[in-house]
């Protein structure tokens, strides 16, 4: 609604992107997914945004968009690295992409996209906190190893709250292993 707001006001300020496959003669949005549905949201008079301005490719493979769409999100500052990871882990599964592939097509390290899988098999507290920003993703990754949850949370709780750096984290679970 903010969104919309802005653009009835202000405009579109950075056009969206789409692909046109010539064969399907259709359109298939690479990037700008909510200023496409921020156009979509009526305003107190039920009027819609009608008209969008847009980058048009033309030939590009399912792959070669997808690549496009990813770079874009992943560019995003306010994209958690817990959003990431699923979406990531969702271009790993629907494409049995090896992690290499996943890497390359996202244009990062394999460490950086193996890190960020990492992040779906620690505990849902842990990711919440990462989602919420209230704890890093180091520290996550490394509490993740304390398997008594008691002794964990009451890491997690000093981690969170004290603001620990990722090497007292890990020296607390050394401790602990």
């Amino acid at each position: 609604d903010e969104l919309a707001a802005s653009m009835r006001a202000q405009g579109q300020i950075q056009p969206i992107a789409v692909s046109y496959n010539p064969a399907t003669r259709r359109y298939t949005l690479i990037s700008g997914e909510r200023r496409w549905r921020a156009a979509q949201r009526p305003d107190d008079t039920g009027k819609t945004i009608d008209k969008l301005h847009a980058l048009v490719e033309y030939g590009l493979t399912d792959l070669e968009i997808l690549a496009r769409a990813v770079a874009e999100n992943l560019g995003r500052k306010d994209m958690t690295p817990m959003e990431e990871a699923r979406r990531l882990h969702q271009i790993h599964r629907d494409r049995a992409a090896t992690i290499e592939q996943l890497a390359t097509l996202v244009r990062r390290s394999v460490p950086w996209v193996q890190q960020r899988l990492s992040l779906l098999d620690i505990p849902e507290e842990l990711q919440a906190l990462v989602h919420t920003r209230e704890l890093a993703l180091g520290s996550a990754l490394a509490l993740a190893r304390c398997t008594d949850p008691a002794h964990r949370a009451h890491l997690t709780h000093y981690a969170a709250n004290a603001g620990a750096t990722l090497v007292t984290v890990r020296a607390w679970v050394a401790e602990w292993e």
